[in-house]
């Protein structure tokens, strides 16, 4: 099985302490559904230069993110609130670019875990 990378073991383990391996587990899945989706409504309001709802959506994703220690995507989600903040659409695009990027990196463990 994949291993959390050590950013997330914070988070990890204080999900884990609060409720054990099934709130991990729950949690994790459903950071997975919600990531997705969040995502997915990320890349239409970017192709619609809709910058207040690009700040929203990024920040509810950095939240989630942070909860499972998914920080690299929690950082990505940051720098698209302030490109968006800055209505910055070149800026914008390059860091949703690194939200997918950090999602995809995140999957297999993210996963992992979740599907345990």
């Amino acid at each position: 099985m994949m291993r959390p990378p050590a950013e997330a073991q914070p988070a990890l383990a204080a999900i884990h302490a609060a409720g054990g391996d099934e709130l991990v587990h729950a949690m994790l899945a459903a950071f997975h559904g919600f990531a997705t989706a969040q995502a997915a409504w990320l890349e239409r309001q970017v192709k619609a230069r809709a910058f207040d709802d690009v700040a929203l959506a990024s920040r509810a994703l950095r939240i989630s993110a942070t909860q499972v220690g998914a920080l690299s995507v929690a950082e990505a989600c940051e720098r698209i609130e302030l490109a968006s903040a800055g209505r910055d659409a070149a800026a914008v695009d390059a860091a949703l670019e690194d939200v997918h990027d950090a999602l995809a990196a995140a999957r297999p463990w993210l996963d992992a875990h979740a599907d345990e």
